[in-house]
């Protein structure tokens, strides 16, 4: 849900996987224009004008800032912002969508901070790569320049969750109870997989039941799904940094066949593993 009273001139948008990123021109006078604003996905909005003035409120915070090029804001999924912009001539900004599903299978952070337009050195960095892949005329015919640019965004999102991630999966863990400790250190030590939920509820000594609970609370996802994407983390350390055949790989981390290794690392990230690893070669 979105309403701006300031005119929409001009929308660019480029998909990049499940993420997509848009860079928007907006109309904008000395009298207040007044937004509500709520999304479905995370969205980190980078301003591209000086000198305008803001105003939002979120969560009964209100924030009152003139804007330089370079700030960012990131709003959660579900996040509701009120508020005002004013300023003379044209406001441009860009907004990075990012997809719950695929922030929750790269391993994000469930809870979030909410910030406005401050201004971070790294995410910034990151951000003006994507805004000038986006305005490139080619990248929407170029496959292996989307792959580097899906690179780009899960670099950038790393970035978001270490800067705006209340706290990291490895933190929050370390806030629970011992068992989900001797689950993690069980997942940790069989990358190859080959067992299932009974067995890891066995190895923390509690129920399934307690081990969902555990793991939704603790890291925001079920055993399972952390455990592939545990699994699919490493591989592609490995297809970054080794020269191991993909039939090897796919055997390393139990997956029936090449071909089963394929479909579900296209699931995760888009592409093939052959695909990935000659983009990041």
């Amino acid at each position: 849900m979105r309403d701006y009273e300031a005119p929409l001139l001009d929308r660019h948008s480029c998909s990049l996987g499940k993420t997509s990123l848009d860079i928007i021109s907006r109309q904008i006078g000395s009298e207040k224009a007044t937004l509500r604003y709520q999304s479905s996905q995370h969205t980190l909005f980078i301003e591209l004008t000086d000198g305008l003035q803001y105003e939002r409120r979120i969560q009964g915070k209100t924030t009152t800032v003139n804007t330089r090029r370079g700030m960012v804001s990131f709003r959660p999924a579900g996040t509701e912002v009120t508020g005002w912009s004013r300023g003379n001539g044209i406001m441009r900004y860009a907004a990075l969508f990012v997809d719950t599903e695929e922030a929750a299978s790269t391993g994000l952070p469930a809870r979030w901070q909410v910030p406005t337009c401050i201004e971070d050195e790294w995410v910034w960095v990151e951000a003006q790569g994507l805004l000038r892949a986006c305005e490139s005329p080619d990248t929407s015919t170029s496959p292996f320049k989307a792959l580097y640019l899906e690179g780009r965004v899960l670099a950038l999102l790393a970035i978001l969750a270490d800067r705006f991630g209340l706290e990291s999966q490895d933190r929050r863990a370390k806030r629970t109870d011992r068992r989900l400790k001797r689950a993690l250190a069980f997942i940790h030590e069989r990358t190859a997989g080959g067992y299932g939920l009974p067995e890891l509820a066995n190895a923390a000594h509690i129920s399934q039941a307690q081990l969902v609970r555990l793991f939704k609370e603790a890291l925001g996802t079920t055993p399972m799904a952390y455990v592939a994407s545990q699994r699919l983390a490493t591989a592609r350390r490995l297809l970054m940094g080794t020269d191991i055949p993909i039939s090897e790989l796919a055997a390393r981390f139990g997956y029936a066949d090449q071909s089963h290794f394929t479909r579900q690392f296209r699931k995760a990230t888009g592409t093939t593993p052959a695909r990935f690893r000659k983009t990041v070669s």
